[in-house]
């Protein structure tokens, strides 16, 4: 796979992993796009977190949830009390709707399920690494079909309802109407006079907070509630 430009990475890595095998295949697929072991931190339990978080701090965290002595989603709480902005994959085998919920609203940028090919991986972390908040596919179909499912069976809220109920703030709603116009990052940042960052920064707390992991699914999620 070809490499990233280094200035691109976030770094150091820390990776969370209590499988041999998996933990293995996590540093694979960093190495192939351009990160040195050196800079991945590796832990295979809370116990062992706990520890190295007293000496590093990272840019970038893939966390699995099922851990030989507890959950994996304190852990998210934790790196985010560190560093708020930090982006947290979460890669588990677990796929329950109140797991994935928990590890989104926690603050987990994306969530993929371990079965994914190493490309899916990859792209995945790429995502992440551009401002992305990726979903895996199987996972977010389940939930734009719970979604659809509950919309169908409730009755119709107002538009402030709506955003309130994805706790969406009002710089939030006037990005996604922007979205919905067509507008590009750096167009929306000159029509707010706010940075690109600022704006993709809203962007990625929109996805999280609606469930969804690109602008289409972002824009059609909030016609569908109401909330532009």
């Amino acid at each position: 796979m070809q490499p990233l430009d280094p200035i691109s990475l976030l770094k150091p890595v820390f990776i969370l992993e209590d499988n041999k095998i998996m933990a293995d295949r996590l540093i694979q697929i960093l190495t192939s796009i351009g990160y040195l072991k050196s800079e991945l931190h590796l832990s295979r339990s809370l116990h062992d977190f706990q520890k190295q978080l007293q000496h590093i701090t990272p840019e970038l965290a893939l966390i699995d949830l099922h851990l030989p002595d507890g959950n994996g989603l304190n852990v998210v709480e934790i790196l985010l009390q560190k560093k708020s902005e930090m982006p947290i994959i979460v890669i588990s085998a677990w796929c329950d709707e109140i797991t994935i919920l928990n590890a989104i609203k926690k603050g987990a940028i994306g969530y993929l399920l371990k079965e994914r090919e190493d490309l899916e991986i990859v792209l995945a972390i790429r995502s992440v690494l551009r401002g992305g908040s990726p979903i895996d596919p199987f996972i977010a179909q389940y939930l734009i079909q719970q979604s659809s499912h509950d919309q169908f069976n409730q009755p119709k809220n107002t538009s402030t309802v709506a955003t309130n109920s994805f706790n969406l703030t009002e710089k939030e709603t006037e990005v996604l109407q922007l979205i919905a116009r067509g507008m590009s990052n750096q167009e929306i940042a000159d029509h707010l006079f706010v940075s690109k960052n600022t704006v993709e920064t809203h962007i990625r707390h929109c996805y999280q907070k609606l469930l969804v992991s690109n602008r289409i699914m972002a824009t059609q999620k909030a016609k569908a509630n109401g909330i532009i």
